[in-house]
């Protein structure tokens, strides 16, 4: 009898030990995407007054040096690619036009704004998009004062503007 409950029990552990393997049946998790590059569309808003009266000029520093252009548009649009991490700033300039002071000043009203956005998105080293690795903003604010106000805070400098945005080894972006 006992020969016979010790050959069931070492029957039992084979048979349990001989079972199906759920560990190597698990599909493989699949691989994480690493960050590796951005792309980045930043925007700029001109009203036609701005256009009108003032030199609007942007300047960007995209890691490959400072740029400089004019606006000449009611909207400027600049797309930058590199490598993470990476820092993009956009400054912009605005100058009362040459002649134009004494229209500017004599305005009742000249529309502003300071309207700008962006879009971006975190690729990896294959450049597939990594999913919910993106964004986009944007705001248009408009507003009127009378031309010698808008002058003034030219001749000051208190109308340009600038935007640094950065995106760390991770993707992970900040606006300063």
């Amino acid at each position: 009898m006992k020969k016979v409950t010790l050959m069931l029990a070492l029957a039992a552990t084979l048979f349990a030990a001989c079972g199906k393997d759920d560990d190597h049946n698990t599909p493989a998790e699949p691989a994480q995407q690493v960050p590796a590059t951005v792309s980045m569309t930043y925007h700029l808003d001109a009203t036609d007054d701005m256009l009108q009266y003032l030199d609007y000029t942007v300047i960007y520093i995209d890691g490959t040096g400072e740029h400089e252009e004019a606006v000449t548009s009611n909207r400027w649009e600049k797309t930058f690619a590199a490598s993470l991490p990476a820092t993009f700033t956009i400054k912009r300039r605005l100058r009362v036009k040459d002649g134009m002071h004494d229209a500017l000043v004599a305005a009742d009203t000249v529309h502003m704004t300071d309207g700008y956005g962006y879009a971006y998105q975190i690729f990896d080293s294959t450049a597939t998009p990594i999913p919910g690795m993106n964004d986009s903003w944007g705001r248009a604010p408009l507003s009127g004062a009378s031309g010698a106000r808008i002058a003034e805070h030219c001749e000051a400098g208190r109308l340009d503007k600038t935007y640094t945005l950065s995106f760390d080894i991770n993707g992970h972006f900040t606006q300063m």
